[in-house]
């Protein structure tokens, strides 16, 4: 199985196109709106589990966006159901593949501590060009 993908933001940041320019990906899907309110079709603990993932996501802006949102629906109902079992009102046992599909699920998410380290944020770009304090970086000499 060959390995994940990177996204191209990533990419570009590391510089590897500079070594491998025809690489470049013409175009990656990109989407600056929200995700959105909770679906009206969920169970009561499935938008539950909808607004706990949401509201986790929140602190990294751009992580969830409304392209997410089938995905999201998916994990949520996914989570409910471990809730529901934990609680003790669903009495059909869930199997450890289930548990492991869930984890997966979250972890495409960024939702474990070792998927959060492949996230890819950008950072917003500074505004003041005049000050002479800005920060620079190692990007920043590129673009000017």
């Amino acid at each position: 199985m060959g390995r994940n993908r990177k996204p191209t933001k990533y990419l570009e940041l590391t510089d590897a196109f500079r070594k491998n320019p025809k690489r470049r990906r013409e175009s990656e899907p990109v989407c600056d709106e929200p995700v959105g309110p909770t679906p009206a079709r969920l169970t009561d603990h499935q938008a539950e589990a909808w607004n706990y993932l949401v509201d986790s996501a929140a602190d990294v802006p751009g992580v969830l966006t409304r392209l997410d949102r089938a995905y999201l629906e998916l994990c949520s109902i996914a989570l409910a159901g471990v809730w529901e079992y934990n609680a003790g009102e669903n009495k059909k046992p869930i199997s450890v593949h289930a548990l492991k599909t869930v984890g997966s699920m979250l972890g495409n998410l960024g939702m474990s501590p070792s998927d959060r380290t492949r996230l890819t944020v950008v950072e917003p770009k500074y505004s003041g060009d005049d000050d002479e304090f800005r920060p620079i970086s190692r990007h920043s000499r590129n673009s000017e």
